[in-house]
C-alpha cells in the first residue's frame, strides 16, 4: 500500500485542497500492519482530497484541482457499495447474518488498474462478437480485496472490476461494479457455481423450485414458506412513473397556491416572495406528505420529487432551484441518502457556478436524525434522514418567512438537525407499485426496530411484539440515552431540565386509532422520564408508502443560557406559526395536558333515567311488577332456542343479548329500581337496561321504544293504545324496517295494531306470533339476517330470532291472564277499549293540576327577555319562542354566484379600466386605490353658522380607499387561502399607518367590507373599503367611551391589560366566554376568538376579538397575530357560507383606537381594544333575511333566535371551504 502524504507533490498546484479525512463503514482487523495514515481505528479511513490528488500526480494523471473533491466523493461512494456487495456474498455463504456484518473485515487491498481479470477479458471478447449484448469498454480500475472472517486465519480474496457507463441525459456519471470471490479456493469456486446455477435456474424456470439446496439464503424462504406472502401488494396505480405525476396534479388541483413545472415535475409556490430566503427540498417520492405537500407560505418554496424511492436527476433539481431560488439566499435541504446527496449537491454546485452572485447565498444541508444507524455502522455515510427533516422544513421555513437572513435560517436548520433524534418501528416492509409482489419480511409476531423509510433493515427484531407502552419505553430509552457511545447523538442532560418537542409520525399504514394510542404512550413515557414536553405533534409527516409502522422524534430545545441560534421560545414560536402548506398538520400550541386535567373521574350521582316529573301512580303495582318479572323469566328460558335460531339467521348472539337484558331487569326489580309506584319511571328503567345491559342493535331498538313509551304514557295517560302507537311511530324515525321485514318490528307492529283495534291482549299476541311465522317465508330486508344467504333461510324455514324474542316477552307478560283479566275487566264495562290504564294501573298525582298556579323558572331558550350590550350601552329584546312562527314575507334569491376568475367588464379586475378612465395595474395580490366615488374628500372650509340650536352642521374632511382583496374576480375571503387573507390584513395595517402621514387632519380610520348584493355591494369582485375621516364616527365613539368607562368603574380583573394595567372590557369578555361552556364561541386560535355576542342583534352576528392580549389597533399586531387574524376571518366567513350553503352576505367592520397625531402621548383612548363586527342579514335560510322595522326601528332591536342557538348553527358548519363553491 502506498504512503499517503498530505504535502502537495506538484509545484503546479495552485489551490489548497482539504486535508480532512473521512472514516468508512468498512471494518478493519485489530493490530494491522498497514501504514498509520490509513487509520488506526476499527474502520478504514479514506484519503483526503490532498492525498487523493497526490496519488493522481504520482500516477501521472492530470486532474483539475477543482474536481478533486467530487472525485473523492465518488471514490468513497464506490468503495462503500463494493463492501455492500461483499457482504451479500458473505451472507449467501452463511458467514454473516442481518445484524453482524462486522464478522467480516477488510484486512488489506491492492489496486491493479490495467490488469484485466479473465471475466473482464471474456466480456471484451464477447462485445466484439455481440456488440448489442455486451458493453465494449474495459474496466477503468480493478481492486483485489482480502477479507478476514472472524475466528478464521485465512484471507478470502475478492475481485472488483470498476466499469464506467454512458452518463445520464443530464450528465450524471454512471458506474457498474462487478464484485465476486476470486476463483482461487475450493470454497469460493463452489459459491460462484452455486449462485450462478441458481440464477440460471431462476431465469429458465421462473423459480418454481423448492428443493434446490444451491438456492441462496436470501431467496430460500420465498419458496419454502409461500404462506408468508402476506404483504399488501395491491395499489390503485401500479405504475410508479405515472403515480407520482398523478399525485402532483391532484395536489395542485386542490391548492391554488401551487404550480407544477411540466419539465422538471418541480412543485413551487405560485407567488414567490423574493425578498425572503427560499427553502427547497426534495428526493424520492413515496414519503408523502414530505416533500411536495409542504410547499407553501411558512415552509418550503419548492419541492423536486423523483420517482418512488429514487432521487430526481440533476437536471430536474437544477431547474427547480432556478425556479424557486431567491436573491436573499436559498437553502437546499435533502435527507441523507447517497442518491439525494449526490444529485442535489451536484445541482447546487451547477447553480452556483452558473450564478456566481448567488453562490455564497446558496446553502446545502443533509438532514440526518436516525439513531438506529450507529456511528460504527454509519461510518462516513452518517445517519439517515427521517421525520426530523419535517421539523427543519417547518421551523426554518417559518424563520425565512419572517424575514431572517440566509445565515440565520441555515443556523436554525443546523441546530434542529444536530438536536433531533428519530427511531422508527415497523411491522412489515412496504411494497413499491409496479414491482414484483413481495414476500412477507417479518413474521406475524415480529416487529423490527430501526427500519428505514426505503425498507432498509433495522438494528434489531422483536418477537413477540411487546405491548405498545413497553415498546415505546424502549424506543425513548434509545433516543435519549447518553451512555451508548454508538447511538448517543443528542446531548440530553437527563437531569430533569431538558425541554423537548415530541413528534409521533405515521409511516403510512398505521391506523389513526393506533397512532393516537402511540402518541399518548410516548407523551406519558417522555414526561415520566423527567422531560418537559413543550409541544406534541402527531400525524402523517413522512411515510414509506403504506408501511405499517411509526416513528418517534425528539427535538431537544436549547437550555437557558445555552449558545444557540434561537431560544426555546423563539423555536416554539416558529413551530407554532401558521403554515399555508397542504400537508402540514395542525397541532396544539401548548404543552400536552396531564391526565388529571382532561379526565372526568367523578362518579355519576344521578341516573339518566331518573324521572323528575309528577309521578303517574297505580294501585296495581305489585301485579305489574310480577308481569314484568314473568316476561323476563320467560325470555331467559327461551335463550337456547333463540341462540340456535340466530346461529342460522344471524351471528349467534341474539339469545345472549336478550338474556342479558332480562337479567338486568330482574336485578333492577330486586334492587327496587323498578317498582310499581311510578309507571313512567319503571318504563324508563327498562329502557336504560336495554341500552346498558343489552347493547347492540336490539338494545338500541328496545331502548328507543321504551323511552318513547314513557313519554307517550305521560301524554296520553288513559289511552294506552295511543301511547303504544306513538312509541312505535317514534321508533320508526330511527329504523327503516317496516313490516313485513323479517325483524322484531313485525311482531311488535302486529301486536300494537291488533291491541289498538280489539283491546284483547290474547288476540294481539296471536297476531304477533302469526307475523313471526310469516317471516319464515320471506327474505330479510333489514338486520343482520339481510347479509345471510336468503335461500338457505327459506329452505330451513327459520323465524327471525329477534321476532321470537318479542313474542316470548309478550307471552310472559300476559301469562298471569286470570289475574290481569280482573284488572282489565272494568274497562269493558265502561265501554272503553283503553280505560283500563287509567282505572287499573294509573292514578294522576293531584299536585299535577296545580302546576300553573306557581311561577316557573326562567328559561332563556323559551322566555322573552332583554340582553344588555356593554359596548353601546343599549338593550336588545330576545323572543326565542317565536322561532317556530311561519314565514310568508319577502324571500330573497339564494346567492350562489357563478363568476369567472376574470371579468373584462369589472372595473376592479387587474388591468381593466376604471370608471374615471384610470387603469388598474396587473396586480397579483392585494391592491388599493382612492375610491373614484368617495363619500368624503379632503377639504378646508369654514364651519357655517348654525341658524338655530336644533340645527347644527359640521363640515368634515377625509378620503375613501378601495381595497381589492384578490386579483381573482370570483374569490371571496371564504374561498381564499389564509396567506391571501393575510395580504388583506397587511394592506389594512399599511393604510392605518400611512394615511395619517398624508392626511394630518384624520382622526379615525374605518375599515369595512360589504359582501353581497343584499348588503348593497355594487361589485362582486372581492373588495372592501377604508374611510379616513376628521372625526370619530358615532358607533366607534360609543364603543370607545364604554371601554373607557368600564376601565374606570372596575378596579380588579384576572386579565388586566399589559398596556394600561387596568381592566379591559373586551379582554374580560373574551376571558368569560372562554372560561365557561363556550356555547357562543364559534372559532378560536392562538390569538383571536370569534363569538356570537350575548347581546347580538343580527341573527348570526359575530364578534372577533383578541383572546388574551390588549391590541389597540391593527398597527399593534405582531406578524403572528396578523396570521391568526387572517386565519380566523377566513374561518368565520367559511362557516357563514356553509350555514345555508350559499355565499353568505354580511357587513364586516373593524373598531379600533383612533389615529393619534405624531407625538401625542395622551391616554384618551388607551383602553381601546381592536375588535371586528360581522353583521349578516340572513335569518332562517338562504332566502329569508331580517329587517329592522316596526318595534325594532321605533322601540329597540329584537331577535327571535338566541345567540346560543345561532352559535350552535355556526359551530356545526364546515370551516374548511364553502360547499357551494366546490
Amino acid at each position: 500500500m502506498p504512503h499517503l502524504s498530505q504535502t502537495p507533490l506538484s509545484a503546479h498546484q495552485s489551490t489548497a485542497l482539504p486535508t480532512d479525512r473521512s472514516t468508512s463503514s468498512i471494518p478493519r482487523p485489530e493490530n494491522t500492519n498497514n501504514p498509520e495514515e490509513y487509520g488506526r481505528g476499527e474502520h478504514w479511513e479514506y484519503p483526503s482530497p490532498q492525498q487523493f490528488y497526490n496519488a493522481l500526480v504520482r500516477k501521472g494523471w492530470e486532474t483539475p484541482e477543482e474536481s478533486v473533491e467530487d472525485m473523492v466523493a465518488i471514490h468513497n461512494f464506490l468503495n462503500e457499495e463494493a463492501w455492500v456487495e461483499i457482504n451479500k456474498w458473505e451472507k449467501r455463504a452463511g458467514h454473516v447474518g442481518d445484524n453482524d456484518q462486522d464478522k467480516v473485515q477488510l484486512a488489506q487491498f491492492s489496486g491493479r488498474p490495467g490488469d484485466y481479470t479473465p471475466k473482464a477479458r471474456l466480456q471484451m471478447l464477447l462485445s466484439s462478437v455481440f456488440p448489442n449484448k455486451f458493453y465494449n469498454e474495459p474496466p477503468f480500475d480493478r481492486h483485489d480485496w482480502f477479507v478476514r472472517r472472524k475466528n478464521q486465519s485465512e484471507l478470502v480474496r475478492y475481485v472488483i472490476d470498476y466499469y464506467g457507463a454512458p452518463p445520464t441525459p443530464d450528465g450524471m456519471p454512471v458506474f457498474h461494479l462487478d464484485v465476486r470471490p476470486a476463483l482461487d479456493s475450493p470454497s469460493s469456486i463452489a459459491e460462484r457455481v452455486r449462485v450462478g446455477t441458481a440464477r440460471c435456474w431462476r431465469t429458465a424456470t421462473g423459480m418454481s423450485v423448492d428443493s434446490i439446496s444451491e438456492l441462496s439464503l436470501e431467496h430460500q424462504d420465498e419458496f419454502l414458506e409461500p404462506e408468508r406472502r402476506r404483504m399488501l401488494n395491491k395499489h390503485i396505480n401500479e405504475s410508479p412513473e405515472t403515480a407520482v405525476l398523478e399525485a402532483l396534479h391532484g395536489l395542485c388541483k386542490l391548492n391554488p397556491q401551487l404550480t407544477l413545472d411540466k419539465e422538471s415535475k418541480a412543485l413551487y409556490k405560485k407567488h414567490l416572495d423574493t425578498s425572503k430566503v427560499s427553502l427547497i427540498a426534495g428526493g424520492g417520492s413515496g414519503h408523502e406528505p414530505t416533500h411536495s405537500s409542504f410547499v407553501g407560505d411558512g415552509m418550503l418554496n419548492a419541492a423536486i420529487p423523483g420517482t418512488i424511492f429514487a432521487s430526481p436527476n440533476t437536471a430536474q433539481i437544477l431547474r427547480g432551484i432556478q425556479l424557486a431560488s431567491s436573491p436573499q439566499g436559498t437553502l437546499v435541504i435533502v435527507k441523507n441518502y447517497t442518491g439525494d446527496v449526490l444529485h442535489f449537491g451536484l445541482a447546487k454546485e451547477k447553480f452556483a457556478a452558473q450564478n456566481p452572485e448567488a453562490a455564497r447565498f446558496t446553502r446545502f444541508i443533509m438532514a440526518s436524525d436516525d439513531v438506529s444507524v450507529g456511528r460504527k455502522q454509519a461510518g462516513i455515510v452518517g445517519r439517515r434522514g427521517l421525520a426530523g427533516v419535517t421539523l427543519i422544513h417547518k421551523m426554518a421555513g417559518a424563520f425565512a418567512h419572517n424575514g431572517a437572513t440566509i445565515d440565520q435560517v441555515e443556523d436554525v436548520a443546523n441546530y434542529i438537525n444536530d438536536n433531533a433524534a428519530t427511531l422508527g418501528a415497523g411491522l412489515e416492509h412496504t411494497h413499491v407499485p409496479g414491482t414484483e409482489a413481495s414476500k412477507a419480511y417479518l413474521k406475524d409476531d415480529e416487529l423490527e426496530l430501526g427500519m428505514g423509510i426505503h425498507n432498509e433493515p433495522g438494528f434489531t427484531k422483536m418477537s413477540p411484539i411487546p405491548p405498545a407502552s413497553q415498546l415505546i419505553e424502549g424506543m425513548v430509552e434509545t433516543l435519549t440515552s447518553t451512555s451508548d457511545p454508538d447511538r448517543s447523538y443528542v446531548n440530553f442532560r437527563n437531569d430533569g431540565s431538558d425541554r423537548v418537542v415530541l413528534l409521533v409520525n405515521n409511516l403510512g399504514g398505521l391506523s389513526e386509532l393506533e397512532l393516537a394510542g402511540a402518541t399518548g404512550h410516548a407523551t406519558s413515557v417522555v414526561q415520566k422520564r423527567g422531560y418537559k414536553v413543550e409541544r406534541v405533534l402527531s400525524g402523517t409527516f413522512i411515510t414509506s408508502l403504506n408501511m405499517p409502522g411509526f416513528s418517534i422524534t425528539l427535538l431537544r430545545l436549547p437550555a437557558k443560557g445555552e449558545s444557540a441560534p434561537a431560544s426555546s421560545a423563539q423555536l416554539l414560536e416558529l413551530l407554532d406559526s401558521p403554515a399555508n402548506a397542504p400537508g402540514w398538520r395542525w397541532h396544539a400550541t401548548t404543552p400536552p395536558r396531564l391526565e388529571k386535567e382532561y379526565v372526568n373521574d367523578s362518579p355519576t350521582h344521578a341516573k339518566p333515567s331518573t324521572d323528575t316529573a309528577a309521578p303517574i301512580k297505580t294501585d296495581n303495582g305489585e301485579k305489574i311488577i310480577r308481569a314484568i318479572k314473568a316476561a323476563a323469566e320467560n325470555l331467559i328460558a327461551a335463550e337456547p332456542e333463540i341462540t340456535r335460531l340466530d346461529t342460522v339467521a344471524g351471528d349467534g348472539d341474539c339469545g345472549l343479548t336478550l338474556k342479558a337484558g332480562a337479567d338486568g331487569v330482574l336485578k333492577r326489580i330486586s334492587s327496587g329500581a323498578i317498582s310499581g309506584d311510578n309507571v313512567a319511571r319503571y318504563i324508563l328503567e327498562v329502557s336504560e337496561v336495554a341500552e346498558t345491559d343489552m347493547g347492540g342493535t336490539s338494545g338500541a331498538l328496545y331502548s328507543i321504544f321504551f323511552s318513547a313509551l314513557a313519554g307517550a304514557v305521560r301524554e296520553h295517560e288513559t289511552e294506552v293504545q295511543l301511547a303504544c302507537k306513538g312509541a312505535l311511530e317514534t321508533l320508526y324515525k330511527y329504523t327503516r324496517a317496516r313490516p313485513p321485514s323479517r325483524t322484531l318490528i313485525d311482531p311488535l307492529h302486529a301486536f300494537i295494531d291488533a291491541f289498538a283495534g280489539a283491546g284483547n291482549a290474547h288476540k294481539a299476541i296471536e297476531a304477533a306470533k302469526q307475523a313471526t311465522e310469516e317471516g319464515k317465508k320471506m327474505e330479510a330486508k333489514a338486520g343482520r339476517a339481510a347479509y345471510v344467504g336468503q335461500q338457505g333461510l327459506k329452505e330451513q324455514a327459520v323465524p327471525d330470532p329477534g321476532a321470537v324474542g318479542v313474542c316470548k316477552i309478550l307471552e310472559g307478560f300476559f301469562s298471569l291472564k286470570t289475574r290481569l283479566a280482573l284488572v282489565i275487566a272494568p274497562c269493558h264495562t265502561r265501554n272503553s277499549r283503553s280505560g283500563f290504564l287509567r282505572d287499573c294501573l294509573l292514578s294522576t298525582d293531584s299536585n299535577k293540576t296545580t302546576i300553573m298556579a306557581t311561577a316557573t323558572a326562567f328559561n332563556p331558550t323559551e322566555s322573552p327577555h332583554r340582553r344588555y350590550n356593554p359596548l353601546s350601552d343599549s338593550w336588545v329584546l330576545v323572543s326565542p319562542h317565536r322561532t317556530k312562527r311561519p314565514w310568508q314575507g319577502q324571500v330573497e334569491a339564494a346567492s350562489k354566484p357563478e363568476l369567472p376568475a376574470y371579468d373584462s367588464q369589472c372595473y376592479l379586475c387587474p388591468g381593466n379600466m376604471r370608471s374615471n378612465g384610470a387603469s388598474n395595474p396587473q396586480y397579483t395580490s392585494t391592491h388599493h386605490f382612492v375610491n373614484d366615488f368617495s363619500a368624503v374628500y379632503p377639504q378646508a372650509v369654514d364651519s357655517p353658522r348654525d341658524p338655530h340650536p336644533l340645527i347644527k352642521t359640521a363640515p368634515i374632511s377625509g378620503k375613501c380607499y378601495v381595497v381589492c382583496f384578490h386579483p381573482d374576480h370570483n374569490r371571496t375571503i371564504a374561498q381564499m387561502d389564509t396567506a391571501d387573507v393575510l395580504s388583506v390584513v397587511d394592506a389594512w395595517c399599511h393604510l392605518y399607518s400611512s394615511i395619517p402621514r398624508d392626511e394630518p387632519s384624520v382622526k379615525y380610520i374605518q375599515i369595512f367590507e360589504n359582501k353581497g348584493s343584499a348588503m348593497g355591494c355594487s361589485n362582486p369582485h372581492p373588495h372592501g373599503q377604508v374611510w379616513s375621516v376628521s372625526y370619530i364616527p358615532e358607533e366607534p365613539a360609543k364603543a370607545l367611551a364604554m371601554q373607557a368607562r368600564y376601565a374606570r368603574e372596575n378596579s380588579s380583573t384576572s386579565t388586566p391589560s399589559h398596556l394600561t394595567h387596568a381592566p379591559n372590557l373586551l379582554l374580560d369578555y373574551a376571558h368569560f366566554e372562554l372560561g365557561g361552556k363556550r356555547e357562543r364561541v364559534v372559532a378560536l386560535n392562538e390569538d383571536f376568538v370569534a363569538v356570537v355576542p350575548y347581546w347580538a342583534v343580527w341573527p348570526f352576528e359575530t364578534l372577533v376579538m383578541p383572546a388574551k392580549k390588549h391590541i389597540p389597533s391593527v398597527a399593534h399586531l405582531t406578524w403572528l397575530e396578523k396570521q391568526s387574524l387572517a386565519g380566523i376571518l377566513r374561518e368565520v366567513a367559511c362557516r357563514y357560507d356553509n350555514i345555508f350553503d350559499c355565499s353568505f352576505p354580511y357587513s364586516m367592520g373593524l373598531v379600533q383606537q383612533p389615529v393619534r397625531a405624531e407625538g401625542d402621548e395622551s391616554q384618551a383612548f388607551a383602553h381601546a381594544q381592536l375588535h371586528i363586527h360581522f353583521y349578516p342579514p340572513l335569518l332562517r335560510s338562504a332566502t329569508v333575511r331580517k329587517f329592522l322595522v316596526g318595534f325594532e326601528l321605533l322601540g329597540e332591536p329584537q331577535r327571535d333566535l338566541t345567540a346560543e342557538g345561532a352559535a350552535k348553527r355556526i359551530q356545526d358548519s364546515d370551516p374548511t371551504f364553502p360547499r357551494w363553491a366546490q
